[in-house]
C-alpha cells in the first residue's frame, strides 16, 4: 500500500470522529458588552393562521406594521381599537418614549402565537444578561438568555433567529456527506 492510500484511508477512518465532535460546555451569555444601537433582529408573528417574517435593524422596525385576526386579537386579549402589530413600539403600538440607545431581541410565546420583535434593552429583563453554561441546555432545560420560551439577546445581530443554527448544521452535515462521497470514490479507483 502507498502512502498516498495510507493517508486517504487514514482520512477516511478519522473523519467521523473529527466531524462528530460534542459542543464543548462552557461559560457564556447572550448579553453584549456594551450598547447596540445597530442592532437587526428578526421581528416577526408565528400563529396557525398568519406567518410573518422580517429581518431588521432595531432602528427601522417601526416602520413594519402587519395586520392580526381578529380571533387572534381576542386569544391575546388585545384592546379593541388594536388592530395591528408594528414592531420595535411599546404594546399600544406608539413609539418608545425617548431614543433608543440600546436595542434586544426577544422571543415571546402568548396564546399558541411566537412574536419576534426589537424591545429597547431597558424594558428588558435583566436576567437575560446571566452567565450559564452552554451552548447545551443547562438546569431545568434553560438556554442563556431564556426564562422559560422568553428570549432576549443583543450579542449578534438575528441572534433570536433560530435559522442561523440551522444553517450551520446543515453546511457541516452537507460538507460531511461530500467529504464522504469523495473518499469513497477516491478509495474505489485507487484500489483498483
Amino acid at each position: 500500500m502507498d502512502a498516498r492510500c495510507f493517508v486517504i484511508y487514514f482520512g477516511y477512518l478519522t473523519l467521523p470522529y473529527v466531524l462528530s465532535q460534542e459542543p464543548i460546555n462552557k461559560m457564556f451569555t447572550v448579553g453584549a458588552e456594551g450598547p447596540t444601537p445597530d442592532l437587526a433582529c428578526l421581528v416577526g408573528f408565528h400563529s396557525i393562521d398568519a406567518d410573518f417574517n422580517f429581518r431588521v435593524n432595531c432602528s427601522e422596525a417601526h416602520e413594519i406594521e402587519i395586520p392580526i385576526s381578529f380571533d387572534r386579537r381576542k386569544e391575546l386579549k388585545w384592546e379593541k381599537k388594536k388592530k395591528t402589530l408594528r414592531f420595535g413600539t411599546q404594546e399600544d403600538n406608539t413609539p418608545w418614549p425617548q431614543p433608543v440607545n440600546s436595542w434586544v431581541c426577544s422571543t415571546t410565546p402568548q396564546a399558541g402565537t411566537v412574536t419576534f420583535n426589537c424591545v429597547p434593552e431597558n424594558q428588558a429583563s435583566d436576567w437575560f444578561k446571566a452567565v450559564l453554561r452552554g451552548p447545551a441546555y443547562g438546569p431545568y432545560g434553560r438556554k442563556p438568555g431564556c426564562n422559560g420560551a422568553v428570549c432576549y439577546c443583543n450579542d449578534r445581530d438575528f441572534c433570536n433567529s433560530a435559522l442561523q443554527l440551522h444553517s450551520v448544521h446543515t453546511v457541516h452535515t452537507v460538507l460531511s456527506v461530500l467529504s464522504l462521497f469523495t473518499l469513497h470514490y477516491t478509495l474505489q479507483y485507487t484500489l483498483i
